[in-house]
């Protein structure tokens, strides 16, 4: 990552799974920003807590698809 900084590419965002002090798995998404270029370069490392938003994705992908009823019809239950 330093080493991209210091030729002016960027890094991409990822992914990591780790363990919180209770033991209990979360994700953390990690993004890298970089001011400067050459020997003078910062570098930021964000860590954003994404676990609820992926295990949503998750649960919405593994949904199968319903077809949507037209606007005229009208779905009664039984």
């Amino acid at each position: 990552m330093v080493s991209n900084a210091r030729r002016g590419r960027g890094t991409l965002d990822f992914d990591i799974h780790v363990t919180d002090r209770d033991g209990r798995p979360r994700g953390l998404n990690i993004s890298i920003l970089v001011d400067g270029s050459g020997e003078d370069v910062t570098v930021l490392h964000l860590f954003r807590d994404v676990t609820h938003e992926r295990l949503v994705s998750r649960l919405a992908s593994s949904l199968p698809e319903q077809p949507v009823a037209d606007r005229g019809e009208t779905i009664t239950s039984s």
